[in-house]
């Protein structure tokens, strides 16, 4: 009889959204918005690792490693939902590598068996089956592996970071070793790399956590050591879990693919076909909507005539457009973004110049988290 694996959620919920200004902002990232009716995408992925599958795995009560400034918002959104988990809050941003340390230092010291999974709180990943099914395929391989799940490019995107596929695994024909990581491409780099059968990197992965700080402590310790330092030495007040911030602020500010996963012979890769968007263009979101006969998708009341590809995430006011193509219009209550819909890659400098010029639109404290 096949023994039920322990899988433990570790949910990362620190990230901005800049590229999706002005519907996400500091105080309000994209991860806590509902593009379209049903949960945010933080409750969605939150949903997504409840349960397991019979026989085969259970998810264990997840950890969710958040910012301080966001924690009100994850209580109460998981209050929404019904689920309890382990808030640990990051005294200040240090990128993913110091988070998942921090987070799986956490569940060593409780004592929890079986394997982790680190997956983002703000990815769609809408067919709920294909998703476990992969998580099954990836269990045998993950007790020695740490093991990315490679999405099969649907074009060649410019907006993720790609792997190449190496040698099967023997045990677990279906995942590979790592060949190499790639960062995010040109466009003419992309075709290459898609024709040579590179993945997209989904960021999302699975392994033994002991293994994965054994990893981390040889290939980045400036930043394990102050990790679990943060972790060992953290406070509980009510619900949270504060990292210390003395020993975290110690920790390098580094991605876990630059600290560890690029560096370790460790690395694997399950070549995946669930459907699967991280959110992050204004593309994507357009891709999700539902769309009329000519490519426009409006939220809120919208009127569009001789338009083209035109996306409105809009609010109660009317949005009219006439004679615009491949376009976005992004309404809140204080600010009015009007883009190309193809534009996200240069919406981080965008931000960097209104942080500067206009300071006062990068948060926006009373709004609805509905677009």
């Amino acid at each position: 009889m096949t023994s039920l694996t322990h899988i433990t959620p570790i949910i990362l919920c620190g990230g901005f959204g800049s590229r999706l200004w002005p519907m996400s902002r500091e105080d309000f990232p994209k991860q806590f918005l509902n593009f379209g009716p049903g949960h945010s995408l933080f409750q969605a992925t939150v949903v997504r690792m409840q349960g397991g599958k019979a026989g085969r795995f259970i998810f264990d009560r997840p950890v969710i490693a958040t910012s301080a400034e966001h924690r009100f918002l994850v209580a109460e959104q998981l209050r929404q939902i019904n689920v309890e988990a382990d808030i640990l809050l990051e005294p200040m941003r240090r990128d993913s590598a110091a988070a998942i340390i921090a987070a799986m230092g956490f569940i060593q010291a409780q004592g929890r068996k079986g394997l982790a999974m680190v997956v983002a709180s703000d990815h769609a990943i809408p067919d709920l089956s294909l998703f476990h099914d992969h998580i099954e395929m990836a269990l045998s391989a993950a007790t020695d592996h740490i093991v990315l799940f490679g999405l099969q490019p649907q074009e060649p995107s410019i907006d993720y970071g790609y792997i190449l596929p190496g040698a099967e695994i023997k045990k677990t024909p279906a995942a590979h070793l790592v060949s190499k990581f790639a960062e995010k491409p040109t466009a003419s780099v992309a075709e290459i790399y898609v024709a040579k059968g590179y993945l997209w990197n989904s960021g999302n992965f699975i392994c033994d956590p002991n293994m994965l700080l054994d990893e981390a402590k040889i290939s980045a310790p400036d930043i394990t050591g102050p990790a679990l330092k943060a972790a060992q030495n953290m406070k509980r007040s009510d619900d949270f879990f504060y990292l210390d911030e003395k020993h975290f602020a110690d920790a390098k500010s580094l991605s876990i693919d630059f600290a560890v996963l690029e560096r370790t012979s460790k690395a694997a890769v399950l070549p995946s076909h669930f459907p699967w968007s991280d959110l992050g263009t204004w593309k994507s979101i357009h891709d999700i909507l539902p769309q009329d006969g000519d490519g426009n998708a409006g939220v809120g009341p919208t009127q569009f005539t001789h338009s083209k590809n035109v996306m409105v995430l809009g609010d109660e006011r009317l949005v009219v457009v006439e004679g615009l193509e491949n376009v976005v219009i992004s309404v809140t209550p204080d600010a009015i973004l009007v883009a190309d819909l193809g534009t996200s890659a240069k919406m981080k400098l965008l931000v960097e110049k209104l942080k500067v010029d206009h300071p006062q639109v990068m948060k926006m404290q009373k709004r609805d988290d509905k677009i």
